[in-house]
């Protein structure tokens, strides 16, 4: 830890609370008469839906043990969140789990300020040095209650903690601005292909439906090659060649770095029908369905389950094609011949009457060149807005590094120091002895909390 400014301190984080304890061993119900029962899962992005947490069984004397109260902080102790902490605001009836460590601070400490220590730099390298070399991490109370933390004086505490709230919403406020342009990127993007498709910026005399737009026909009759997965999950392997499955084309983005891989025996069973070649159309139809991409030149791969693959004739470009089944015009046919709600699915005869509109080659050509650049502008204005967002993080660290080292705001040396505030906290009889109380579990040895 770095030197600290005048009037300034370093306490176990113990040492400013009246108690640290485990928290109750019961099995979670959603039925049970008794009181909600908080665990580790329900703490979701910083947040507690009360509504969807779970209630308990418990004796009616142990409830005032274990009820949770506004300004405890709560400490997830085990498992791949271990560390993770959680301050209560209003709070129905509501215990918490045994996965969860309840730290209650001194009645003479800045809650909040403690909030914000938990979520810092600081004590994060502190958490991992304290679960390391475990294979379950885990710190136990006595390790959280040795978490050394920078204390300010008091009165700074309360100008550390305006800062950091000020500050961190101008960034949530920056971040939801970030999230409306991405969105919205997302929705030209589409609104671009429907626009180049509908053949609106096309000369009038280039179309010839109906309706005044391209003339439309059943995906069937423009697909000679109409070739479905091998109706079988393939025995995938740690290395070899791309067998791809319905979430590698989502967005009509092709993953095949994420894939799931087969050797070549699998290969060639899952091949067998056909070998897709560069230029074939792969498709989902189950999970994420209704995206569409393009077999890549100079790869090997093949299709796993819920996929299905076609190959245009000489009136539909590859390229034209993917653009449109990735368009409103195929997404709105692909959700309108779903069927299924657990898994959904389309039914191959439905894919093959698709209404696919089809103006001429010279035209597609224009298509695709013009989505290309617009879909390149589109994505590179895409990854600035998510490189901005993913700063964000980034910031907030720097934010509380700078508060937990006396670097956010300035120091008065008026205030009083904070070692006369922990010779305050020390002389609370609340606050003399943590309490760190393991639980009797009730009931059977099976009784376990669900995470």
């Amino acid at each position: 830890m770095s030197e600290l400014p005048a009037g300034w301190t370093t306490a176990q984080l113990g040492t400013l609370c009246q108690a640290i304890q485990y928290g109750y061993t019961a099995r979670a119900s959603s039925s049970a008469a008794g009181p909600k029962m908080l665990r580790i899962t329900d703490i979701q992005d910083g947040k507690v839906d009360w509504d969807s947490v779970p209630t308990c069984e418990i004796a009616q004397a142990d409830i005032g043990r274990f009820r949770l109260a506004p300004g405890d902080l709560v400490f997830a102790r085990t498992g791949a969140t271990v560390g993770k902490s959680f301050l209560i605001g209003q709070v129905p009836n509501a215990v918490f789990a045994s996965y969860l460590i309840r730290l209650r601070p001194a009645d003479t400490v800045n809650t909040s300020y403690l909030r914000w220590f938990l979520n810092s730099p600081l004590y994060w390298n502190q958490i991992g040095r304290a679960a390391a070399g475990i294979a379950q991490p885990n710190v136990n109370a006595t390790k959280l209650s040795r978490i050394a933390i920078p204390v300010a004086p008091l009165a700074e505490q309360e100008r550390i903690v305006a800062a950091i709230e000020e500050q961190f919403s101008r960034l949530d406020a920056g971040i939801a601005a970030l999230d409306r342009v991405r969105r919205r990127l997302e929705s030209l993007g589409g609104q671009f292909a429907d626009f180049l498709i509908s053949g609106d910026d096309f000369a009038t005399e280039e179309r010839s439906g109906s309706s005044g737009g391209w003339p439309t026909v059943p995906l069937e009759s423009v697909c000679p090659v109409f070739v479905d997965c091998a109706h079988r999950t393939p025995r995938y392997a740690r290395s070899g060649i791309p067998a791809l499955r319905p979430r590698d084309v989502v967005g009509g983005l092709l993953r095949l770095a994420s894939a799931a891989q087969v050797d070549e025996l699998e290969f060639q069973i899952q091949t067998r029908r056909h070998i897709p070649q560069p230029g074939d159309v792969i498709y989902s139809r189950e999970l994420s369905y209704g995206w569409a991409a393009l077999v890549p030149p100079g790869r090997r791969l093949c299709l796993s389950q819920g996929m299905v693959l076609f190959r245009p004739g000489a009136s539909v470009m590859p390229e034209y094609l993917v653009l449109v089944l990735n368009s409103r015009v195929g997404r709105r046919q692909a959700d309108a011949a779903a069927t299924g709600t657990a898994h959904p699915h389309i039914n191959l005869r439905d894919i093959l009457r698709y209404e696919i509109p089809v103006p001429p080659i010279s035209v597609q050509e224009r298509m695709v060149v013009r989505h290309a650049s617009g879909a390149t502008a589109f994505a590179v204005a895409s990854r600035s807005v998510s490189t901005a967002m993913s700063r964000s993080e980034a910031l907030r660290a720097g934010i509380l590094a700078a508060a937990f080292s006396g670097k956010l705001v300035p120091q008065d040396c008026a205030d009083e120091p904070a070692s006369v505030l922990l010779e305050r906290v020390a002389a609370d009889p609340a606050s003399s002895n943590i309490r760190q109380a393991r639980v009797r579990k009730l009931g059977t040895t099976r009784r376990k909390v669900s995470l």
